[in-house]
């Protein structure tokens, strides 16, 4: 390996990954940032939802249907 080389892996560092909160309708899947302090849906009415039921993870896709983490549906049947 050359010596430019190995410099520049020396200086590699992990990445650091930056998690954007999201509350969801479990009834009908509309969705706000976390930071706009909507804990009902403007849509429904329905008390938001922010992170997993099963396993607590927050939710950090808008548009998701199911934990990533667990498997679990954030959406009522």
């Amino acid at each position: 390996m050359s010596k430019q080389r190995k410099s520049l892996n020396m200086f590699h560092l992990p990445a650091k990954v930056i998690k954007d909160r999201y509350r969801l309708c479990p009834k009908c899947g509309n969705f706000a940032h976390f930071s706009l302090e909507q804990f009902y849906c403007v849509v429904c009415g329905t008390k938001m939802i922010e992170e997993c039921k099963r396993c607590k993870e927050p939710i950090i896709y808008p548009t998701s249907k199911f934990c990533p983490i667990c498997g679990e549906s954030y959406l009522e049947i």
